[in-house]
Parts: structure tokens; sequence; C-alpha cells
């Protein structure tokens, strides 16, 4: 037999001045957890105001068992990089006599928010953004 073990594993890695954001997307109209949606982060270098854009599409069911999957898409900011915003290209389906994909896009600022070392925000399709994971139906 062999004995039962439990590992907790940690990231021990220094920061040094690099953030993260992990975006939770709640849909109304699309779907309640947003999947088949693109997320794309919007980020400039304080010096020399370059853009760069990074893209995630929500999807929670990769490897064998997708219970083990995080939620939430996780971006991350490198030194001397400050968030711009988000768009979210959220999915649809409409019902014109026979079943099509639309998507909307929308904007979302976050230059309002509090950065710290790690922020978790909730976007929700109507235009909200709240802080942490929270419902948008409050």
């Amino acid at each position: 037999d062999i004995p039962p073990r439990l590992y907790v594993f940690e990231n021990q890695q220094p920061r040094e001045g690099r953030k993260s954001i992990r975006v939770h997307l709640k849909g109304v109209k699309s779907n309640t957890e947003a999947l088949g949606a693109m997320v794309m982060f919007y980020t400039r270098r304080n010096i020399g105001k370059k853009k760069v854009v990074q893209r995630r599409w929500v999807e929670y069911t990769q490897g064998g068992l997708a219970s083990q999957n995080e939620s939430g898409i996780l971006f991350g900011l490198d030194k001397g990089m400050e968030a711009v915003g988000l768009k979210v290209r959220w999915p649809y389906v409409t019902r014109n006599g026979a079943s099509s994909g639309v998507t909307i896009e929308k904007l979302y600022t976050l230059k309002d928010l509090p950065m710290k070392d790690h922020l978790e925000v909730t976007v929700c399709e109507d235009g909200k953004i709240l802080v942490g994971k929270v419902s948008c139906f409050l």
C-alpha cells in the first residue's frame, strides 16, 4: 500500500513591483459565467506610454478534471505598467427563426480602482465593475 500524502505548493517567487489582476465575468443576457467571452486587458507603460494588450478566452474546461480549475482570468502587470481598462466581447445567442451567434463588445475603465499587489474584480455585463468576487445582482 502507498501511504496517502497531502502536498501544498506555495509560490514564493518575489513580486518586486509586479502586480496582478483577476477578472470574474458575470453575464445576464449571455450565459452567467460568460463562457466563450474574450477579455482584452489594456495597459500602458509609465515611461514612453507604450500600450500593451493581453487577451484571454473564458473557458473552465482545461485539463482532465474541470473542478480543479480556478475561476476568473488572471492578468499580470510588469514593473512600470499601469492598468487602463478592459474590453469584453460578451457572447450572445439570438433567436431569429434560427440560432445565430452575436457578440457585443463593452469597454470598462480601471483607472478609478485601487491597484494593489493583487486586485480581484467582478465585471458585470450591465457595465459595473465591483471589487472582489461578488454578485452583480445586489
